[in-house]
């Protein structure tokens, strides 16, 4: 299928799917939200691919979040609906069958450090940075992810609002991976990775749960 907002590719094994709105930030508009979904859906049942590599276009975003400018002029409806679909797209990346992985390569604002909490593993580089904009205007919604990947680090990260860098404390409690090497590209480094997870996860089901610490 022929999507407008986001690339899709596959490379030995793994998708790679780009958030492709470069002059917006990679804003997460509703369009692109449904696309995204159904690439998702699409893989999860592809048998070929072992896992999923998430990225954003450009070398500034990831995504700067929703796109709120689509909003203006819609009726509370139509908001509702939107929120709804937002929502389980959110929850489906969440519940993703197979490894999914964040080549986080600049800025998750907002609605993108939420997906990107979700992931199964977060690779960034030196422009990564995450924000999360709802304690800026009086709204919790991440408290059902980010303990899933840090504790009291990602408490302190909805709580406050501030963007989080590669340097700061709580980032790097934050269960992000960066790039070993200065200036590679962090989705060279997730293609590496997604290889080794798919292979991991596919021995954990191999063996059963009793003999998950062989693989461990």
């Amino acid at each position: 299928m022929a999507y407008e907002f986001i690339l899709t590719e596959r490379v030995d094994g793994a998708a790679v799917i780009t958030l492709n709105r470069p002059d917006k930030l990679n804003a997460l508009s509703y369009p692109l939200v449904r696309e995204l979904d159904d690439a998702l859906t699409q893989y999860e049942a592809d048998a070929d691919i072992k896992a999923v590599i998430l990225t954003g276009a450009g070398d500034r975003a990831f995504s700067a979040g929703a796109d709120i400018h689509e909003m203006a002029g819609l009726s509370s409806e139509e908001l509702a609906t939107r929120q709804d679909v937002r929502g389980r797209a959110t929850w489906h990346v969440a519940t993703f069958g197979k490894p999914l992985i964040g080549a986080i390569n600049g800025l998750a604002y907002g609605g993108a450090a939420l997906l990107s909490s979700t992931l199964d593993l977060r690779i960034g580089c030196e422009h990564t940075a995450f924000r999360f904009l709802a304690a800026s205007y009086g709204r919790v919604n991440s408290t059902w992810s980010l303990p899933l990947v840090a504790a009291a680090p990602g408490r302190a990260a909805e709580g406050e609002g501030a963007a989080l860098h590669r340097q700061d404390r709580h980032c790097r409690g934050s269960g992000a991976h960066w790039s070993s090497q200065p200036g590679r590209p962090c989705c060279t480094t997730a293609r590496y990775l997604s290889g080794n997870r798919a292979n991991d996860r596919q021995e954990r089901r191999a063996h059963g749960p009793g003999d998950q610490a062989a693989v461990a």
